[in-house]
């Protein structure tokens, strides 16, 4: 994550959590989501990769990789960076002591999208070579 990224704070709320008492994946998306808007709302995301109005803001892929557990009662940090040339939105969800818990990143509409990929690092990679 850089260190001009924005970043996002919020509590982990006990309907965020499933039968285990940690963060649902499906919960995520709703939270990246979330941190989106607020790094728009405070201006640091370019208005073509920010506003759901405007034609390219739509997400039209999202890759989480899901790293740790948050519990209810956590605070959790979503630091939201961009590239806008190639029109992702990145995030890094971290806790109080810098755990990082999960990356995302989404990739805008109107951009292309890229080859078939793996998410290693919050960022669109080429597989490697089969071995069958």
């Amino acid at each position: 994550r850089p260190a001009s990224a924005f970043v996002w704070r919020t509590i982990v709320r006990k309907s965020d959590c499933d039968a285990l008492q940690h963060i649902n994946n499906a919960i995520y998306g709703s939270l990246i989501e979330d941190a989106r808007g607020a790094a728009a709302m405070a201006g640091a995301l370019p208005r073509n990769l920010a506003n759901v109005e405007e034609p390219n803001g739509f997400p039209r892929a999202a890759l989480i990789e899901y790293l740790g557990q948050p519990h209810e009662g956590d605070l959790l940090n979503i630091a939201v960076w961009c590239d806008e040339d190639k029109g992702v939105v990145y995030f890094e969800l971290f806790m109080e002591n810098g755990a990082v818990v999960a990356k995302a990143s989404i990739l805008c509409n109107g951009f292309p999208l890229p080859p078939p990929a793996n998410f290693v690092g919050s960022s669109f990679v080429k597989p490697a070579a089969s071995k069958l």
